[in-house]
């Protein structure tokens, strides 16, 4: 039988030793030249169909830090030209997210156009307040995340009126004509042209006719959501179709509010994944991360609207107009939340046809 010599023992262990360090060094070269590879293929980018500025820089740095992803928006300025996009990108053109109003959910949702959310693949789903959950048009929330709310009225310059509560009122004064700024919403002014004399009559027909009143006796605005950049470069504007969370941010600031005896309109802004997403994962990322309250308190200060996010409600020095509890201080009865988008290209082919040749 053979014998360890106290010689050959140690230079045993000392080869098991070098071979356990050689793999361990090999192994290590192995994963770190793993990594560069992965490192040097570029992630895709997360491609985001959105309205024109409302992802300022600073919530755009702050999503890819906190989600990890890459993002391609692509900024559109009305809602019209949005759907048509989406009507046109398809397959591998398609965006991943899209943000859309409420009134144009259900239609897109009809058309096939959305896939669901799935609540479980989001950490951040209880930030979404109770209040926009279970409306008109995505009643279970199954396709949309709700960011942004606003209830329309009429903001004026409250130093030259005492009160201003009737859209009709603001139409038939001649000393406004010219003054009034309206945001170029083919749903706001669809609804401005029903809204009907007090005899029951509504003020003309067909749509370019009763259109015409308010785009002689108004200012449009380029920005459809909002009429403030017309405040800031007309002085001479003293009343303005606004939203209210517009009113805790310059100009508006320093006007009155009212909700009008016509009634405002609810709008809810979401963001919905596409059919043909392709980038899944980094869409739940994004979502959850814009669902984080420092995200959301950088939306609603970047689109000076209200937030649906209820750990808002948390800031005690945040305008109680921009947290979604403002829904349930506003009078039910004096507020619709409009749901059809079929007519959108008819008014804004009507705004066209009546413009000033």
């Amino acid at each position: 039988m053979l014998k360890t010599t106290g010689f050959s023992q140690p230079l045993v262990i000392a080869i098991g030793v070098s071979l356990l360090l050689g793999i361990g060094v090999g192994l290590k070269i192995y994963f770190d030249r793993e990594a560069r590879l992965a490192s040097a293929i570029p992630i895709p980018a997360l491609k985001i169909l959105a309205y024109k500025d409302l992802f300022s820089p600073e919530l755009k740095s702050a999503i890819m830090t906190d989600a990890g992803v890459e993002l391609s928006i692509s900024e559109v300025s009305t809602p019209e030209e949005l759907w048509d996009q989406l009507e046109k990108r398809r397959g591998s053109e398609a965006p991943d997210l899209v943000t859309l109003f409420s009134y144009q959910v259900p239609l897109a949702a009809q058309l096939g156009w959305l896939q669901a959310i799935l609540p479980r693949r989001l950490v951040n789903q209880d930030a979404i307040s109770p209040d926009f959950i279970d409306l008109p048009g995505d009643p279970a929330l199954h396709q949309v995340i709700p960011l942004l709310w606003g209830l329309t009225g009429i903001a004026f310059d409250s130093c030259k009126h005492g009160s201003l509560d009737s859209w009709m009122g603001v139409i038939e004064n001649a000393k406004l004509k010219g003054k009034v700024g309206l945001p170029s919403s083919t749903i706001e002014l669809l609804r401005l042209s029903q809204i009907e004399k007090p005899s029951g009559k509504a003020i003309a027909a067909p749509l370019t006719k009763s259109l015409q009143p308010w785009l002689e006796g108004a200012v449009l605005a380029k920005d459809f959501l909002s009429a403030r950049e017309l405040i800031q470069a007309d002085s001479n504007l003293e009343v303005a179709l606004a939203s209210h969370g517009e009113m805790a941010f310059p100009p508006f600031n320093k006007w009155k509010f009212q909700l009008p005896r016509e009634k405002a309109t609810l709008w809810i802004l979401s963001l919905a994944m596409t059919r043909d997403a392709s980038e899944e994962d980094q869409a739940y990322k994004f979502l959850d991360a814009m669902l984080k309250r420092e995200n959301a308190k950088r939306l609603t200060e970047s689109a000076k609207q209200a937030s649906t996010n209820r750990s808002l409600e948390e800031l005690a020095n945040f305008d109680s107009r921009l947290k979604p509890s403002h829904l349930r201080a506003s009078p039910f009865d004096q507020f619709i939340l409009w749901q059809d988008f079929s007519r959108a290209r008819e008014v804004r082919g009507a705004i066209e046809a009546a413009k000033p040749r």
